[in-house]
């Protein structure tokens, strides 16, 4: 085995170890721009420690992607009901990409946020090799990692979530 590989598998092996466990301790320098949800103006920066004490779900997306899209399209409806859950859309790419795109019937438990980190930083950490999107990732409110989907989000896995995490 050559010392790239070595390293790989080294990682590989820590991130199967952190994962499951806190991941406000694992991954301290990612962070998102939380914008308005009015104006999509910058208010402030957050981090994975922000969400301690709350069951989140993170909601990857970009905007060149067709199903990102449509999932956007019906987060007021599938979110219509949900309460208890920190709900954190997060664009991966620069604001002025994906401002079109946000629904004005936003529900208000939708707080929307950009990526700071490298997409590849980000979909590495929470999907690992499959890089996939939409990407939905539930924290508890320990900061433990709960459950993740690849694909559209449904009322019904954000309802199995706020009752599991």
């Amino acid at each position: 085995m050559g010392p790239v590989m070595f390293v790989r598998n080294i990682l590989l092996v820590l991130f199967l170890i952190i994962l499951p466990g806190n991941l406000f301790a694992a991954v301290p320098n990612l962070t998102f721009t939380k914008l308005s949800n009015s104006t999509l103006e910058p208010l402030k920066t957050i981090s994975l420690k922000d969400l301690e004490n709350s069951k989140s779900v993170l909601i990857f997306w970009r905007s060149d992607c067709a199903p990102c899209l449509r999932e956007i399209s019906m987060l007021p409806d599938i979110t219509r009901n949900i309460t208890g859950l920190r709900i954190l859309l997060v664009g991966l790419q620069n604001i002025n990409d994906f401002r079109k795109h946000i629904p004005a019937n936003l529900p208000e438990n939708i707080e929307i946020t950009v990526a700071n980190n490298d997409i590849n930083t980000v979909l590495q950490f929470f999907a690992g090799d499959k890089k996939s999107i939409p990407l939905s990732v539930a924290l508890k409110r320990t900061g433990e990692f709960c459950d993740k989907q690849s694909g559209i989000l449904t009322s019904t896995k954000l309802e199995k979530w706020k009752e599991s995490c």
